[in-house]
Formats: C-alpha cells, sequence, structure tokens
C-alpha cells in the first residue's frame, strides 16, 4: 500500500440505529459462534452444533468480580 491509498481510505463510524446492522463473531474454527452486536449485545447463538441463527438469550452479560 503506497501512501496515496493510504491517505484515501476513510474511518467507519457506526452509531445510532446502524449499531443494530453489525456484528462481530466471538469463537473459533468449528467450535461454534456468538455473536458480539454493535449495541454489545450478545446474539446468534450457534453452539453445541445447534445452528440458531437470530437469536437473542435475554439472560446474558458480562460480570466482572472484584
Amino acid at each position: 500500500m503506497d501512501h496515496q491509498e493510504e491517505t484515501q481510505m476513510t474511518e467507519f463510524i457506526y452509531q445510532g440505529a446502524k449499531t443494530s446492522q453489525i456484528s462481530f463473531p466471538l469463537g473459533g474454527i468449528g467450535t461454534g459462534c456468538i455473536g458480539l452486536g454493535g449495541n454489545g449485545r450478545l446474539f446468534d447463538w450457534e453452539i453445541y452444533n445447534r445452528p440458531n441463527r437470530g437469536s437473542v438469550n435475554g439472560f446474558t452479560h458480562f460480570a466482572i468480580r472484584a
């Protein structure tokens, strides 16, 4: 990538309603997957060889023990 191409790249910032349209897959190859949505929600629980695309488990959250 030369300098000219580097300066033409734009930064994407997803805000508002657009955050519900993006997802980052969590998991490895052959291990299943859980999607981390742009709003911080865990969804698309596809684990234990049971595809469940579009599902949302309402009782999931991150916890920190201090």
